[in-house]
């Protein structure tokens, strides 16, 4: 290995390590960090690699990861999971196999009337077509898929059960 290289090597790891004790980050946001920097391809790929057996990157741990904060903090629907995977670089295949590990400790379900009691706290109320427009609208921003809602909005609906006026 040339000087030049060791050098280049020896910036890449402590700025990849830098990036890493801030937030973790995917492969691939790693990877685009780097290469902004200015870092040879050669280079990243080498850091990358002695990060990944140091376990410094790993896209699995960090989608299993971000999706349990994302649930603690905001339940929403598997679609909208995926797309935040997604968009912190988590390769497709592996944001499946965390969402499928979700599937087995969450139902959708589950998830999404935990935010329909939760809302409805917040919920003034009044006009019932009111109320199931504002909750619509909330659970559709959260990524649950329409024919949930509806399932959701059926059952908390007046007269039938635990309506949105009952208390």
């Amino acid at each position: 290995m040339t000087d030049r290289f060791r050098d280049e090597s020896a910036r890449a790891i402590a700025y990849a390590y830098k990036l890493l004790r801030m937030r973790p980050l995917s492969e691939a946001r790693l990877r685009e960090r780097l290469s902004v920097r200015g870092f040879s391809e050669t280079c990243i790929t080498r850091v990358v690699n002695k990060l990944k057996q140091g376990s410094y990157v790993d896209d699995r741990s960090l989608a299993t990861s971000l999706l349990r904060v994302q649930l603690r903090h905001t339940p929403s629907g598997y679609a909208s999971l995926k797309e935040k995977l997604l968009s912190k670089g988590i390769p497709e295949e592996i944001a499946h196999e965390a969402l499928d590990e979700l599937r087995q400790e969450y139902s959708e379900y589950a998830l999404a009337k935990q935010c329909v009691l939760k809302k409805r706290a917040s919920i003034k109320k009044g006009d019932a077509a009111d109320e199931v427009r504002q909750l619509t609208a909330y659970l559709r921003r959260r990524g649950f898929e329409e024919e949930l809602i509806n399932r959701l909005i059926d059952e908390f609906s007046l007269g039938k059960g635990s309506g949105f006026h009952e208390g």
